[in-house]
């Protein structure tokens, strides 16, 4: 989705932000609980930093 952007900002943190997720659709409910801090740290930070990448070519994300 994000691997063939040509913007390297987006492709680094939208890849980022896949990976993240497909991890955590793989974790057992224990494992979840676990890393839920861990995880929800760098789905915010990717998140964030998408978002600007994304206002930097003119399209707001919400």
């Amino acid at each position: 989705m994000f691997a063939d952007s040509r913007q390297a900002d987006i492709r680094t943190h939208g890849t980022a932000l896949v990976d993240l997720a497909w991890k955590v659709s793989q974790m057992s409910i224990e494992e979840e609980f676990s890393a839920a801090e861990d995880y929800s740290a760098m789905l915010d930070a990717h998140s964030s930093r998408l978002k600007a990448a994304c206002a930097d070519q003119g399209v707001m994300v919400n």
